[in-house]
């Protein structure tokens, strides 16, 4: 049972150390011309009430929740615009919007609008968005595989650091050497130290 938890660790810090490579190219394609970047779109749950989305914009993933009400409220024809443009400001001065640049992080909660089939604008719902800084994403897939350096630099030194046939203490020769290292005076093994 042992092996099998850390065989499963193990994977998942493969995963997360490809998902940090993946989120570093994907970050790094937004120096390029728009149609060289590479898109990053993923839908976690959509029904006829709500949407979750994940979207990668220019510096930032966003989280999308937009929720759609049963009875939208109707407004004004959508021809004549300075009354549907009022009837939007009515309701998006209730939106919340914070952009923290420093830490790289932005929040909006507003309506969403729409046209109804008789030419009314509506509002259909509401959006909640959440933006992180796409340089976060590298530095927490990282974390797992961080934790684990230690181990990995532990069992490489086991396994390439000494030589058969020298002392596991100091590295000293042992070939010609009897019960005692004579460098630091460890009992040697000589199952791993005559080769």
């Amino acid at each position: 049972m042992k092996r099998f938890w850390r065989n499963l660790l193990d994977f998942l810090t493969l995963v997360s150390l490809l998902a940090a490579i993946g989120m570093t190219v994907v970050w790094a394609s937004r120096l390029l011309p728009r149609g060289l970047q590479i898109p990053l779109s993923l839908h976690f749950r959509s029904s006829a009430r709500e949407s979750v989305d994940m979207v990668a914009g220019f510096n930032y993933v966003y989280f999308e929740r937009m929720e759609w009400h049963d009875n939208p409220i109707v407004g004004p024809p959508a021809r004549n615009t300075a009354a549907a443009d009022a009837f939007k400001q009515r309701y998006a001065s209730q939106a919340i919007d914070r952009d923290i640049r420093r830490l790289a992080l932005r929040r909006y909660r507003g309506p969403l609008f729409s046209v109804t089939s008789r030419g009314r604008v509506a509002m259909v719902g509401n959006s909640s968005t959440v933006g992180v800084g796409m340089g976060y994403f590298p530095l927490l897939f990282l974390l797992l595989p961080a934790c684990r350096l230690p181990l990995v630099f532990r069992w490489a030194k086991k396994r390439y650091g000494r030589k058969p046939g020298c002392c596991k203490s100091c590295g000293y020769d042992l070939r010609a050497s009897s019960d005692r290292c004579p460098e630091c005076g460890a009992s040697v093994d000589f199952s791993t130290a005559s080769s």
